[in-house]
């Protein structure tokens, strides 16, 4: 059955489309029409209700779903979804509610119909729901339906959709904005009280004149669109005053106009009138105008320029409505103070008050535009302390370049040069799961629309933007109207989209390496780029990202537009790779700056860049260029020949601000004149009773102290705080301190000081100790300027002497110092630097910073710092609690902090003595002692923690020691542990008795007496037969293939007859070993059969020491090589390793008297000296090593030798020979050094094998096998 409905679809009410809905529904239940897998019979009918135009526009609306396909459900969720917001701003609605009136001819029935229908959006019915006070709420909604100022409703309303604000904030926010609004459109102040800016005008000397001619002689005119009433916030339109609220009390009703002859107003405000400046603008800083919250305005910058008055460089502000020019006290005093003449004549500010004068200064004055002429000018020197002059009318007409700008023929189109910036491509990616988002566009004020709709002309014309009839994509526009108020700037608001966006890493410059690049220079150049992000070309993948949606249709973006969150960062990449790196030349997104010493430089620089950009189609602002200047604003700072200084305008902004009235005020006020804080010495001293009141246990109430303080730290930022740019080439000393309450530290290059540093210890931080303090004071400060020192040698100079050996980036680190000295060594190690030790009273300046007492800055806060071994408080031993309390109780704990606190070891107890000895790794954390990452228990405790550690299981005292020393250490822990133990009284039932004693076999005096015999088992090998000789410990590994008697005959006579027949060989009680063939074998050789206890291996300990060597040798077998041949290589390893248990030397000289041939044993290099015996029996004779011959022979050549020839000689033959006897030192166990024993080196006796402590061993060749070596004792 089919569904007719009268009216057609609504697609411009969410209402209406509601209802239209609600119809469609209620026939489609009763006729029983519905949507199933196979049949879509509700989206059939909904589609025959549609005409031509309302299909096409639904297909727009679903796209790039099929509408055929679609259920009816999805449909109807995506028209409602185009017509209703996704998030419905209730506190609007609801103040839309509060604000509700009856319209004019409008019946009651109808106005409650219109509430009610409002109501229902409003959900009241939630208020009790909301967990919030419905006295607070129903506040809340007449608070906003009340504000009077539209556009500060908008933007509380925009504030409310990111996150719910309460009525307090509210107000602070709209205060905020009202101080911004009085800050950007405030009125001018008066020249003569406080700064010179405002318009000037001469008048002629008559101090007789009336008031009325006063008024008049200064020819000022001002405009004003005339309005009814006349307030006194406002000007009166006859006298142009503030000093009256009635018209009737205006003075200048019976006053005769200068300019036009008529009675009543002055000329002044004539509106015949050829010129119009000073009222004029202060008309203008009155007005307010109330748009909706993507209407903002902007204001109009001052032009400065830099001329030369007798030679000097001068900053002037042009002011064509000023009637002369003139300069400051300040300024006439920067001149050196050059006589003044009697002024003939007052100056007339634009309120109508005389500004007072000093004179006149008869001068020269020279700018860029004067071609090298000079301009003879008389220059009137105000009472006042401005840091720059007024050009006025009578200069600016006899200046050249004065209209040069008026002579340019505007461009039509400013865009129509953006060609886009060669080979460079912005993207934009989306994270995974991102789908399209499209808003609704936002109405805009009827003013408005011609200036947008041109804009997005000229932006299409340009190829900027371009038209798109559907997009999936849509952002609303944000609109902000230029300073020519004849043009407009269009961003898209792509709040939502930025969510999805993908990040780019890409960082712009920070401050301080911007300034580092601009260290040592004297003159500035800096480029504004046209339309920055317009000259980036866009991918094909992201131009519908960037889709706006405005009231005349879609637009997609073709060049990268402002708005998306990798804006910046796109546009920062291309730039640097476009342009390089270069010395002296920072990339600042739309800034390109430049210094030089000298002004070659300077030029060459400059045109390479602009040579660079041209090539590149990169369009440059020339209005907003500075091609050459001695200073430059920047980041809010003038950077010049001397250094980094505050810009004046952001500091005059400072003394503008009034005393705060609240800790919102403060804070606001502080985190302004913080960002000059490292430009000023000693600037958190001069905060500190501010900061005091911004503590939240301190109740906000200003006092005198703090008057003094608000005016200091006015005073101390108006003083031209002045620093160096840091340098990279000049050498980097870091100066630190730390006293109980803060850090300080000094960053100084060649004398200057580059920035200050200081910041608070934190409740935590407080408890560390003297040593923890000092070196948190240099981790915090070499991380704080990390951009300055990374990568680069630096000096750390601290007044803390111990860590100048902790914090040697030379030396290992002591085992006893604390965890978090070890954690810190381990964060400065990515650093290049030296430690110096120097007092504190010769580093006054970071010894001052460290002194002082100010709140946290830019350290953590309240941070709490918990214990890495807070597994201890699950119930294991003692609870973390017990263990605070009972340190708290403690007399000798409570001293042992304080101590560690304060660093003060000096006299300390008996008691004491073993902390004093571990100070270094001791720490207070939490109220607890510390020793390096172990808590230090109370002594009441210590006998619990033993208790539970061991009582349970009852484990060995080393197990019970390893148990407790993981989370905790005291003096004499390890022998109250095994007093413990051992007074256990079950395990004393359970201790095993030794019911044996040790004996040891008797030592052999000659090599192969006693040899020691045992069969050894190697997964996937086999079996091995291991002799060993227990003399020398030669061993001998043959592999067999069982453990046959015959196996073991074979192996005994191949060795034998190598070695000789020993007299005693001891094995165990293995049948192969005891059968009859061995025994008779042996005992017709001479050698004695000698068999172990059976089950008692420790007999034969020589043999199964072996086994034990050779299988862990054996692990490192890979099964590349073949098993034999790393056998071999293992065995010649043993043979000739160094000597092992009480044995004098390695096995092969033990056994054989000499030195077995290794790969690492010839280390003689070509040249070395050498003894060289030429045959047995003769005496050595000197020789030089020349150059290894084969694997044990090399080229030498004797010293006797006739004609220097050379002779081949094995390295039997040839000893080391030093050059001159050497004191050699020998180490005693305990690390210290026993006195010095003189070698006789020249001896062909010294072996370099060691005995003793003092000892010297001499031994000759062939003598090893008949003697024991002779030991001569110094």
């Amino acid at each position: 059955m089919s569904i007719k409905l009268r009216d057609p679809l609504p697609l411009e009410s969410i209402e209406e489309l509601r209802a239209w809905v609600e119809v469609f529904d209620a026939q489609a239940r009763s006729k029983g029409v519905q949507d199933t897998d196979g049949n879509l019979a509700l989206t059939d009918a909904f589609l025959g209700c549609l005409g031509v135009a309302q299909l096409i526009k639904v297909k727009q609306l679903v796209a790039p779903s099929q509408l055929s396909k679609m259920k009816w459900a999805d449909i109807k969720a995506c028209l409602i979804r185009f017509l209703e917001p996704q998030k419905r701003l209730l506190i609007s609605e609801r103040a839309a509610f509060m604000s509700m009136r009856q319209g004019e001819g409008e019946s009651i029935t109808g106005f409650a119909a219109r509430l009610r229908e409002q109501a229902v959006v409003c959900e009241f019915e939630k208020l009790k729901d909301e967990g919030a006070n419905p006295a607070e709420q129903l506040i809340k909604m007449r608070l906003i339906a009340g504000l009077s100022n539209q556009d500060i409703r908008s933007k509380v309303l925009e504030r409310e959709v990111s996150s719910e604000l309460s009525v307090d904030q509210i107000s602070d926010y709209v205060q905020q904005l009202q101080m911004v609004s009085t800050f950007l459109t405030g009125p001018l102040t008066a020249l003569g009280q406080a700064q010179v800016g405002s318009a000037v005008h001469q008048m002629a000397p008559s101090h007789d004149a009336p008031r009325r001619d006063l008024e008049d002689a200064a020819g000022v005119n001002a405009v004003e669109k005339s309005r009814p009433n006349v307030s006194g916030s406002q000007i009166c339109q006859r006298c142009g005053q503030k000093s009256h609220r009635k018209p009737t009390d205006c003075w200048a009703l019976k006053a005769t106009c200068r300019q036009c002859g008529k009675l009543g107003h002055f000329a002044r405000v004539c509106r015949s009138a050829k010129t119009h400046f000073a009222a004029e603008k202060a008309m203008s800083a009155d007005s307010t105008s109330y748009e909706p919250v993507f209407y903002c305005g902007e204001g109009t910058p001052a032009a400065f320029c830099m001329v030369k008055i007798n030679g000097k460089q001068v900053k002037m502000e042009k002011d064509s409505g000023a009637a002369c020019s003139l300069i400051s006290r300040k300024i006439w005093e920067d001149l050196g103070r050059p006589p003044l003449k009697s002024a003939k004549s007052r100056m007339l500010a634009y309120d109508g008050h005389v500004m007072k004068q000093l004179g006149i200064l008869e001068c020269l004055v020279e700018t860029d535009g004067t071609d090298g002429r000079f301009i003879a000018a008389e220059l009137p020197v105000i009472d006042c302390q401005q840091t720059f002059g007024l050009l006025g009318r009578d200069l600016l007409n006899s200046l050249p370049a004065h209209h040069s700008d008026e002579a340019k023929a505007p461009s039509s189109n400013r865009y129509e040069s953006l060609l886009g910036i060669k080979g460079a491509v912005g993207e934009i990616r989306l994270k995974t799961g991102a789908g399209p988002i499209f808003q609704p566009a936002r109405e805009l004020p009827l003013a408005l629309r011609p200036l947008v709709k041109k804009e997005l002309d000229l932006m299409e014309k340009a190829g900027i933007v371009e038209r798109v009839t559907s997009s999936e994509w849509g952002s609303p526009i944000v609109v902000t109207v230029k300073s020519d108020k004849a043009s407009v700037r269009i961003c898209g608001d792509y709040t939502a989209v930025n969510q999805w966006v993908q990040d780019q890493t890409y960082l712009t410059p920070s401050i301080e390496t911007a300034f580092s690049k601009m260290a040592n220079k004297k003159l500035f150049c800096r480029l504004d780029l046209s339309d920055a992000y317009y000259q980036i070309p866009l991918d094909s993948e992201s131009k519908d990202i960037t889709t706006i949606n405005t009231p005349f249709g879609c637009y997609r973006f073709n060049r990268l537009p402002y708005g998306i969150k990798v804006s910046p960062s796109v546009f920062q990449r291309e730039m640097e790779k476009l342009l390089g790196e270069h010395p002296g030349v920072i990339v600042y997104q739309d800034d390109v700056l430049m210094g030089t010493v000298t002004k070659a430089e300077l030029e060459n620089i400059r045109t390479g860049i602009l040579d660079k950009l041209r090539a590149a189609n990169v369009k440059v602002n020339e209005a907003k260029c500075i091609m050459e200047a001695p200073s430059l604003k920047f980041l809010g700072h003038i950077i010049d020949e001397e250094g980094i200084k505050p810009d004046p305008g952001m500091v005059q902004r400072i003394q503008d601000v009034e005393a705060p009235k609240n800790k919102k005020d403060l804070e606001r006020f502080l985190g302004l004149a913080q960002f000059y804080g490292r430009l000023v010495p000693n600037f958190a001293e001069k905060c500190r009773p501010l900061q005091e009141l911004r503590r939240a246990d301190r109740v906000f109430e200003w006092s005198s102290v703090a008057e003094a303080a608000f005016a200091c730290v006015k005073q101390s930022l108006s003083s031209n705080p002045c620093v160096k740019p840091f340098d990279v080439s000049s050498p980097v000393c870091l100066r630190v301190d730390a006293s109980e309450q803060s850090l300080g530290a000094v960053l100084v290059q060649s004398g200057h000081l580059v920035m200050y540093l200081s910041r608070a210890l934190t409740k935590s931080e407080a408890n560390y100790s003297n040593i923890e303090r000092e070196a948190l004071a240099i981790v915090w400060a070499v991380e704080r300027a990390r951009k300055m020192l990374l990568g680069k040698r630096f000096t750390l100079q601290t007044d803390h002497e111990p860590l100048k050996y902790i914090f040697n980036p030379s030396k290992n680190l002591p085992k006893t110092v604390s965890a978090r000295l070890m954690r810190w060594a381990l964060r400065l190690s990515a650093f290049d630097y030296v430690v110096e030790y120097v007092p504190g009273r010769l580093m006054a300046d970071a010894d001052a910073l460290s002194r002082l007492s100010f709140a946290e800055q830019d350290a953590q806060n309240d941070l709490i710092h918990q214990l890495e071994s807070e597994v201890v408080t699950e119930g294991a031993l003692v609870t973390l609690q017990e263990l605070r309390e009972g340190t708290r109780r403690c007399s000798l704990l409570t001293r042992l902090r304080q101590t560690i606190r304060t660093g003060r070891w000096g006299q300390v107890s008996q008691v004491e003595r073993p902390y004093k000895a571990c100070r270094e790794a001791l720490s207070v954390e939490d109220g607890l002692v510390i020793h390096g990452t172990r808590i230090v228990p109370p002594p009441i405790l210590r006998r619990r923690i033993l208790e539970a550690a061991h009582d349970e299981v009852h484990p060995s005292a080393d197990n019970t020691k390893a148990h407790i020393s993981k989370e905790f250490w005291w003096p004499g822990l390890d022998r109250e542990v095994r007093t413990f133990v051992e007074r256990c009284p079950q395990c004393s039932e359970t201790r095993p008795v030794l019911q044996w004693k040790i004996d040891i076999w008797p030592a052999e005096s000659e090599p192969w007496a006693r040899v020691h015999m045992d069969h050894c088992e190697i997964s996937g090998v086999g079996l091995l037969l291991l002799l060993s000789d227990s003399y020398s410990g030669w061993p001998e590994a043959i592999q067999v293939p069982d453990r046959s008697a015959e196996s073991v005959l074979r192996v005994l006579r191949a060795v034998f007859a190598r070695n000789g027949v020993p007299q005693t060989l001891v094995s165990d009680n293995a049948p192969e070993f005891k059968s009859e063939k061995v025994s008779q074998w042996l005992r017709s050789i001479g050698c004695r059969e000698l068999h172990t206890p059976p089950y008692h291996p420790a007999s034969n300990g020589q043999a199964e020491r072996l086994v034990r060597i050779i299988k862990d040798g054996l692990r490192a077998w890979t099964k590349v090589v073949p098993f034999d041949h790393f056998l071999q290589k293992l065995l010649l390893t043993i043979r000739t390793s160094r000597p092992s248990g009480n044995r004098a030397a390695s096995p092969d000289i033990l056994m054989w008297g000499r030195r077995l041939r290794h790969p690492l044993t010839m280390t003689e290099q070509a040249g070395d000296p050498i003894w060289l015996r030429m045959r047995p029996g003769t005496p050595p004779v000197p020789a030089k090593f020349v150059v290894q011959h084969g694997l044990n022979t090399a080229l030498v050549t004797p010293a006797n030798q006739p004609g220097g020839g050379l002779r081949l000689a094995h390295s039997n033959q040839w000893t080391g020979r030093p050059d001159s006897p050497k004191r050699l030192e020998t180490p005693e166990p305990d690390g210290a050094l026993t006195d010095p024993v003189v070698a006789v080196e020249d001896d062909p006796r010294l072996d370099l094998e060691r005995q003793e402590p003092g000892n010297i061993c001499y031994r000759e060749p062939y003598e090893f096998r008949h003697r024991q070596p002779v030991c001569y004792k110094d």
